[in-house]
């Protein structure tokens, strides 16, 4: 059987591409997470109103601008929690996937109402906390990871990235869980600390 696995330095190597430097990490916005339960569909207005968020209750997740303007946007394990971006222009999807682990799934929101996903903010905040327990990779499900709050209108985000479960060479005898803060259009790492570490210098962050 052959494992997926998060190099850490194809990681590293991305969040160090591009030209800009972004802003360090910003403080965390109020969020609201909306739950997504399975049997019945649930619909999160974006904060500009311009559009909603659509889920039918069996996992499918629509981008809704209008009655005859309805976008498929992705398929999720059920219950999901779901937060727009304070700018509208962004969400996330703690999706569960098809077992008690799960990661986060960011997407940019166009005018129309077609979503685009982003994988980084999954991908850096598992690399960070594989590298803070001294490992070079891991197998995918080992970390669970969830979006906790956005940052500067959207441009950011709180991850909370831990370990689940050991399956690979990772002892994960470190440190267990961490936040981070990524930035959502360079995929950087803005700060990591331990969980309880950032939860005291951040007492507003919600739970997972």
């Amino acid at each position: 059987m052959i494992r997926a696995l998060i190099p850490l330095a194809l990681v590293l190597g991305l969040t160090a591409c591009g030209s800009g430097e972004p802003a360090g990490a910003a403080a965390p916005q109020p969020t609201t997470l909306v739950v997504l339960d399975a049997g019945h569909e649930t619909a999160a207005l974006a904060p500009n109103s311009s559009m909603r968020l659509v889920s039918k209750g069996d996992g499918e997740v629509l981008l809704s601008a209008g009655f005859f303007n309805r976008n498929e946007m992705a398929r999720v394990g059920l219950p999901a929690r779901a937060a727009w971006a304070p700018d509208s222009r962004r969400l996330f999807i703690n999706d569960p996937g098809n077992a008690a682990l799960g990661a986060v799934r960011v997407f940019d929101v166009a005018s129309n109402g077609v979503g685009t996903e982003r994988t980084q903010a999954h991908r850096t905040a598992v690399a960070e906390l594989v590298r803070m327990n001294g490992c070079v990779s891991a197998p995918e499900g080992d970390v669970a990871t969830a979006g906790l709050a956005w940052a500067a209108d959207g441009a950011q985000l709180y991850v909370l990235a831990e370990v689940r479960r050991g399956t690979g060479g990772c002892l994960w005898d470190r440190v267990a869980s961490i936040i981070v803060v990524t930035d959502i259009e360079s995929g950087r790492l803005l700060e990591a600390l331990p969980a309880d570490e950032a939860r005291r210098r951040h007492p507003g962050l919600p739970g997972a």
